[in-house]
């Protein structure tokens, strides 16, 4: 018996996630993706593009795109690197901080009900899947 496509099944339950976490966090008026951004800039030391894309599993092309929707937006600002003048960090601006804040407990709500349906074992294991596909396809793509 040939199993399904494992590509095409990740992409719809990404799709489905995305959907689930958007429509929680639409209540904040923010997208998964921006909330991943924000959180990744307030939680890494050094949030230059390249770390930012690197911990994401995004190119840099992207980060730097939806980066400036945020500074558009208010909630993000660059400033230069205190080691190297040439590398730009990305910091959250009050605004930032207030929105990443109003919009957590959104995030805590949608992740909450898939734990809550996959139970706490299973959420593990997924996680664990997951990493495991992720360096896989990171190795055979370099």
């Amino acid at each position: 018996m040939q199993l399904p496509c494992l590509f095409l099944q990740i992409r719809k339950a990404d799709r489905q996630l995305n959907q689930l976490y958007c429509k929680f966090l639409a209540r904040n008026g923010m997208r998964i993706t921006q909330y991943g951004l924000l959180r990744a800039i307030a939680g890494l030391e050094e949030p230059s593009i390249t770390e930012i894309g690197r911990v994401l599993g995004i190119d840099q092309t992207t980060v730097t795109r939806n980066v400036e929707k945020l500074e558009k937006m208010g909630l993000v600002t660059s400033i230069q690197a205190p080691a190297d003048s040439r590398k730009k960090i990305m910091q959250l601006t009050p605004l930032g901080t207030d929105s990443l804040k109003e919009a957590h407990p959104h995030w805590e709500e949608a992740q909450q009900l898939m734990i809550a349906g996959l139970g706490d074992d299973d959420a593990r294991e997924l996680l664990r899947l997951l990493l495991k596909v992720s360096r896989i396809a990171e190795k055979e793509s370099d």
